[in-house]
């Protein structure tokens, strides 16, 4: 008898982001930037569509009214996007910061780009763009989900997400912008822009 191949919902997630993390090298190539950009949005939408499942699992379904817990089951249905996730959340009382919504914005319209069109970009705008994003990831998933709920194989999965990030330099610049107190004093004296390639 075939073995049979499970990954749940979130750790199906997790995976995404960890591979998008091990794409994103000084040295990737265009080939290795593109799956970091493609895996990187999946992997948010897959977190996402974890918590929407665990407040009620109809939010999955792209038509809620045809729900059913035997096509839950399977996998069988047309499930919401990273947008429609990400709005279904904001119904339910879970919104995102402007500055999150924006950098998912960004990855969104990166990945259509790439899934639809081509990859022009740079690696750096990309580099910014995938840590600026796996800081949200990581946010949300300790926010919203609690790391006490998580599997021993998630626990595992996203504390190498941690490790690799922090070999990262535009995670850990990304992060020192969100926690900077300087920063929003000079928003409130200065005109801070964002860059529209890298947000």
């Amino acid at each position: 008898m075939p073995e049979e191949l499970k990954m749940g919902l979130l750790e199906n997630g997790l995976d995404d982001l960890a591979f998008a993390v091990s794409q994103s090298l000084p040295t990737a190539t265009p080939t290795q930037c593109k799956h970091a950009v493609k895996s990187l949005a999946s992997g948010v939408a897959l977190v996402f569509k974890e918590k929407l499942r665990r407040l009620d699992p109809s939010l999955l379904f792209e038509d809620r009214a045809a729900a059913n817990a035997g096509d839950l089951a399977t996998g069988d249905f047309i499930s919401v996007g990273l947008d429609k996730a990400r709005q279904r959340l904001a119904t339910e009382g879970i919104t995102l910061p402007n500055r999150a919504a924006s950098r998912l914005r960004g990855l969104q319209n990166r990945r259509n780009r790439i899934e639809h069109y081509a990859l022009i970009d740079t690696r750096d705008a990309i580099d910014a763009s995938t840590a600026s994003v796996l800081s949200v990831a990581v946010d949300f998933i300790e926010d919203h989900l609690g790391v006490a709920t998580l599997s021993e194989r998630e626990l595992a999965l996203l504390q190498g997400i941690r490790d690799r990030l922090s070999e990262l330099d535009a995670f850990v610049k990304t992060r020192r912008q969100d926690i900077s107190a300087p920063l929003v004093n000079a928003q409130k004296s200065s005109l801070v822009v964002t860059c529209p390639l890298c947000l």
